[in-house]
């Protein structure tokens, strides 16, 4: 058998439905020949390449995340929500960070959601950049409170490693810093 490229911009341009089709004639050839060790012959491995007529279906967790979008917007707390709580600009991620933590529970996520704004404008955490510590505080706060970058995790990720129980509780209390300013 040739060997096909599956990816959708691997040889001339296909669309994203031709290419969920040959990988749905991929996995039947593979599936009736005997040799995928049990792989499943359809092509919607869960949802996620399942077609309907010319497009894409949406998966469970897209239609879930597309009735919670309609009900923060309802609730009128899309508006309410600051761009420095939007996770990297990317407002669907945002809004699924709290639907996963309310393991898919619409009202549940809604009420963190309405929670979260609220505290948020309650305690002043969007503009607590803006304010600067001066550079006394920081270097106390780097001098009481030992930690440091180590390296990067298997994914590029920063390992930042923090020894919250050798914190010198002592200097804090003579200096006067807060648990806010820390």
């Amino acid at each position: 058998m040739a060997t096909e490229p599956l990816s959708p911009r691997a040889g001339s341009l296909r669309s994203r439905q031709s290419f969920t089709e040959r990988v749905g004639s991929l996995l039947h050839r593979t599936s009736s020949a005997g040799g995928a060790g049990g792989a499943s012959a359809s092509a919607g491995g869960g949802g996620r390449l399942a077609t309907t007529g010319g497009g894409s279906a949406l998966t469970p967790d897209q239609q879930r995340l597309a009735q919670f979008r309609a009900a923060v917007e309802a609730a009128g707390l899309h508006t309410q929500m600051s761009p420095q709580m939007i996770y990297a600009g990317d407002y669907p991620a945002t809004l699924r960070r709290f639907l996963d933590a309310r393991k898919g529970n619409l009202d549940a996520a809604l009420k963190m959601l309405a929670d979260s704004i609220a505290w948020r404008r309650l305690s002043g955490a969007d503009e607590a950049l803006s304010r600067p510590l001066s550079t006394e505080i920081r270097a106390l706060a780097r001098a009481v409170r030992p930690s440091s970058y180590i390296g990067f995790d298997d994914f590029n990720r920063p390992i930042f490693y923090e020894r919250v129980g050798h914190i010198d509780h002592h200097v804090l209390e003579k200096s006067g810093l807060t648990d806010e300013q820390m």
